[in-house]
């Protein structure tokens, strides 16, 4: 049986689909295609997202800016985010970062805020 692209209402449907289920939003320093490795800093934690979290508009998710706030600085560049379910580190959506430089934190109580944004 051939694939069968899904048409657009398909694909709103599986873009509810993904926005409906709990994930954790997470930050990372390295990225090689598929592969992260998180950010860690004292204050650092994942940030959970719930559909409510979500706005939904065609093809788009777009979530509540959230925000990471650390304790100390850390000797990491932020170069992104990225998604994952609660129960699996494996992440199911990954971001660079739009702006040229990567995000530094260099002094206690400094934050990133991320706005994820998922398309398809």
């Amino acid at each position: 049986m051939p694939d069968t692209p899904l048409t657009y209402a398909g694909r709103a449907d599986q873009l509810e689909s993904f926005a409906m289920r709990d994930m954790l939003l997470r930050l990372f320093f390295t990225r090689s295609g598929d592969t992260v490795k998180e950010t860690t800093g004292d204050g650092y934690a994942p940030i959970k997202l719930k559909f409510a979290d979500w706005t939904l508009d065609g093809l788009t998710a777009v979530a509540k800016p959230k925000t990471f706030k650390f304790t100390k600085p850390i000797d990491q560049s932020i170069g992104g985010y990225f998604c994952t379910r609660p129960d699996d580190d494996t992440p199911i959506y990954i971001e660079d970062f739009a702006s040229d430089e990567p995000y530094t934190i260099k002094r206690a109580g400094e934050g990133v805020a991320v706005t994820a944004k998922f398309k398809l």
